[in-house]
């Protein structure tokens, strides 16, 4: 599920198209959803052999950039229109 969405969120993002807020939104919520549960697993597991705080460094990003994206495309309206400085839409 999650290599074909890559592809077409890739094309999606790159091209501006809206049709892609929604499956962002549910992709978002779903992946850091499971993070939330590896990284717990990995922080409060006693039975870890590795370094706790390198794990879950090297997978925070995993749970950060998916959330901040469903949280970008939930807030916004059309989160590919395009504004200069002063919050106007440019023509």
């Amino acid at each position: 599920m999650q290599l074909p969405f890559f592809f077409i969120a890739a094309y999606a993002h790159a091209y501006g198209k809206a049709w892609i807020q929604k499956p962002t939104i549910v992709y978002g919520m779903f992946v850091a959803s499971t993070m939330v549960c590896i990284l717990s697993e990995l922080m409060l597991s006693p039975h870890s052999k590795h370094p706790r705080f390198l794990l879950s460094a090297f997978y925070f990003p995993y749970f950060v950039f998916p959330f901040a994206m469903a949280v970008r495309m939930l807030v916004t309206d059309c989160p590919f229109e395009s504004t200069n400085r002063r919050g106007k839409k440019q023509a």
